[in-house]
């Protein structure tokens, strides 16, 4: 596919405005655009955003007006490379609307750089296809994240399962991931969960399998990464701490640092459920020959738009194939979504299918007992089930991605 044309726009934030300034390859130098909203607005609306305080409308108030440039500076489908500025870096800019109302990565894929210099830095590796993959998942038993194997099997069966290197739980080590990352693995997938280290940023990173490692920021550092592109799909992995002067340290400019050409992290605790479905979305556009960029868009729209029907039937595809407490897990998804849809009948009988199971936890089982009783509330009152609404439509479910870096 042809490689969108890109657009930058590079933010500097202060006290009382923010400078927007527009890059593209027919501008004899960049434009100058003067936002009037500032710091301490701009604070506040990323601390809502990042703790899922922040409603779409109340985060469209404040920073709308951040993204209105991309409208008349950028052509539907042209690339726009956000380079963010100071507290911009926490706050989701591609989910914010434009004029007419269309989200911005509804109307063109978008990237995102730490600093304008870096993207002569990552596209100078070249864009190779992405054939081979490495994978680390589910590493602690202690927080299982089970919707990580369903992750590793669409990787799987989307690249081929020969060419896909799968390590869980306690096979996630260090010298696992060292290997990985430098044994020329086009594709690094984390699914393991993330942790931000406020007091030492350098510490942030992903835990592995024998408690308390943590393969870190300053691990990533000390590499040197052949991987076209790296993916965290884990909680909280693109939080950075920012020190004066926009020097940014975490785990997406170590990664860069490192030698990987993409990042794919998370601004915020993703939901299991549709970062599953994100993410076999987003691998299916790279095999298909859509760009990182092109892919994330069109799998976060695809998130975002289904339905309730077509939830519950992603999540039948996978029940042939699981078994145990990955099979349960599913189970409890598809009666969740019967509940949403106010099939009440419908998702009692799957609660009621779950609890019956020998080996569950004792936990478990009291969730699965509290979910019978609303179900049975519910029937007494009626309804008529509705399978056609979005339950993954707020920008929380579909937003948190980011791609970092290269976008081809």
């Amino acid at each position: 596919m042809a490689d969108p044309r890109p657009v930058l726009f590079e933010y500097w934030v202060t006290d009382r405005f923010t400078l927007v300034f527009v890059g593209r390859a027919d501008l004899a130098e960049p434009e100058v655009l003067r936002i009037p909203v500032g710091r301490a607005e701009l604070a506040e609306a990323a601390s809502r955003a990042l703790d899922g305080r922040a409603q779409p409308a109340e985060l469209q108030g404040v920073c709308g007006a951040l993204v209105a440039p991309v409208a008349e500076w950028a052509n539907p489908g042209d690339l726009v490379w956000l380079v963010p500025h100071d507290v911009l870096h926490q706050i989701p800019l591609h989910a914010l609307e434009l004029a007419d109302g269309q989200v911005l990565t509804a109307c063109n894929p978008v990237c995102y750089t730490p600093s304008a210099s870096v993207m002569t830095y990552v596209r100078s590796r070249g864009n190779v296809p992405l054939r081979r993959a490495v994978v680390y998942a589910d590493s602690r038993a202690d927080q299982p994240l089970l919707h990580a194997e369903v992750q590793s099997l669409a990787l799987q069966q989307i690249i081929g399962e020969q060419s896909v290197e799968v390590h869980r739980g306690s096979g996630v080590t260090r010298a696992a991931v060292v290997k990985g990352l430098t044994g020329g693995a086009d594709i690094i997938h984390v699914a393991c969960h993330g942790i931000f280290d406020s007091a030492q940023p350098t510490r942030s990173g992903f835990l592995l399998g024998q408690p308390p490692e943590r393969f870190t920021a300053e691990d990533f550092t000390r590499l040197r990464s052949q991987a076209s592109l790296v993916v965290l799909s884990a909680c909280e992995s693109g939080v950075s701490y920012r020190r004066p002067g926009d020097e940014l340290i975490g785990l997406t400019r170590a990664i860069l640092y490192s030698g990987a050409a993409s990042v794919l992290v998370s601004l915020w605790s993703v939901d299991e459920v549709s970062t599953s479905i994100l993410m076999r979305r987003f691998y299916q556009g790279l095999v298909d020959g859509e760009g990182k960029a092109v892919a994330l868009q069109r799998a976060q729209l695809a998130v975002r738009d289904m339905t309730l029907a077509e939830v519950i039937a992603y999540c039948e595809t996978l029940r042939p194939e699981r078994d145990g407490p990955t099979l349960r897990l599913i189970g409890l998804d598809i009666a969740d979504m019967a509940y949403r849809a106010r099939d009440f009948a419908t998702a009692l009988t799957g609660y009621q299918r779950l609890a019956a199971v020998q080996d569950i936890t004792t936990a478990e089982r009291a969730g699965l007992a509290a979910a019978m009783t609303r179900c049975r509330r519910a029937i007494r009152v009626g309804s008529v089930p509705d399978y056609s609404a979005r339950p993954f439509a707020d920008p929380y479910y579909w937003a948190p991605f980011v791609l970092v870096g290269d976008w081809r």
